[in-house]
């Protein structure tokens, strides 16, 4: 029963979310209800008490109505009433549909196949597999409760990314932070497979960008993607395709580490320094150094750019802890001269030693 469950509780969040999606836009854009379908008696205004009420409880029957239709329907309306394709070349899409109609299943019958469940997945080419039948059981495995959190991972942001874009398009940078965020989450959750999609989604559906170096990283983040999946030729063909001489030294840092070029990006190390546009966290973080930080020139360059040996982010976050820590031995109530008496009888360590 878990993994059933976990479906029904997949598609569950994905309804909530789609329905505080299509919330926010309304208030964004009301004009998107047609008004002259929409009505509300004298009676009903003055119960709520102000127009904003009002508005409210418009937009609350309209994501209801919504959410009521199949999830094919609630696209439909979409791509109508925001006047923009939303599946279009998704080859997630017949994924989606199966999966939402199994949810169904499971919700209303146990989960036995129904004459429904096998037309809807047929007009949208969702394979059912040749052992589906009409009255039989359909189950759920961990590859199947996997393949379903990717699809609705996937629809979720592109959904959410396409409509924001379209719709706001002032407020692009936060979208590009919004999906930056994301897909670097994926990178360093090793989630390379969605990684790849949302990547692709970025790199080749996207039409618009923040800045020329919001796409750039998105081209390093995919490239790296390819590569840690074991296409390192898509990787190299990715990275080709782009003129990097004219970039700054933490994109060229991360070309020549893809590039294997180790010797070359030791280079660049030494020239960013101890206190350039790639910090020691940044080393100990970013996913595209996976496996550089266990090279010898890596070693070798980091040691010689901060004097000490690297650490990993366990390491950083721990002496980060400490120092606040000993920082609070001092609280801010105290007089700078109490302070500095106190500090006399505190060890210091310099860097030399």
């Amino acid at each position: 029963m878990l993994p059933r469950n976990f479906v029904v509780s997949y598609v569950s969040e994905y309804d909530s979310f789609l329905g505080n999606l299509i919330t926010q836009i309304l208030r964004f854009k009301p004009e998107i209800i047609d008004s002259k379908e929409k009505n509300i008696s004298l009676s009903e205004l003055v119960s709520l008490g102000s127009v904003e009420a009002a508005r409210d409880k418009i937009f609350s029957k309209e994501v209801e109505s919504i959410l009521r239709s199949s999830h094919a329907d609630q696209f439909s309306w979409m791509e109508k009433a925001f006047s923009i394709p939303l599946t279009k070349d998704l080859d997630s899409w017949p994924l989606f549909i199966e999966l939402t109609e199994r949810r169904n299943l499971f919700v209303h019958c146990d989960g036995v196949i129904s004459e429904q469940y096998l037309k809807v997945c047929q007009n949208n080419n969702a394979s059912v597999g040749d052992q589906a039948n009409i009255g039989e059981k359909l189950k759920v495995d961990k590859k199947y409760l996997r393949q379903s959190f990717e699809v609705l991972y996937e629809i979720g942001l592109k959904l959410s990314q396409v409509l924001w874009r379209k719709l706001s398009p002032a407020d692009i940078e936060k979208a590009e932070s919004s999906l930056s965020h994301f897909t670097y989450e994926l990178l360093i959750e090793e989630n390379y497979k969605l990684a790849k999609n949302l990547l692709d989604f970025a790199c080749c559906t996207l039409k618009k960008w923040g800045s020329e170096g919001d796409r750039l990283i998105y081209v390093i983040n995919r490239a790296l993607a390819y590569k840690f999946s074991g296409s390192n030729d898509t990787c190299q063909s990715i990275l080709d395709a782009e003129d990097w001489s004219a970039c700054g030294d933490n994109y060229k840092l991360c070309v020549a580490v893809l590039r294997e070029d180790y010797e070359g990006a030791k280079d660049i190390m030494l020239r960013i320094g101890s206190s350039g546009c790639v910090s020691e966290v940044d080393y100990a973080e970013w996913p595209c150094f996976k496996d550089f930080r266990s090279a010898p020139e890596f070693v070798s360059g980091f040691t010689e750019v901060f004097g000490y040996p690297p650490k990993s982010i366990e390491q950083i976050d721990s002496d980060d802890i400490s120092d606040e820590q000993e920082e609070d031995e001092y609280p801010l109530s105290e007089t700078v001269g109490d302070k500095a008496s106190e500090a006399k009888l505190k060890p210091v360590v310099s860097t030399d030693a």
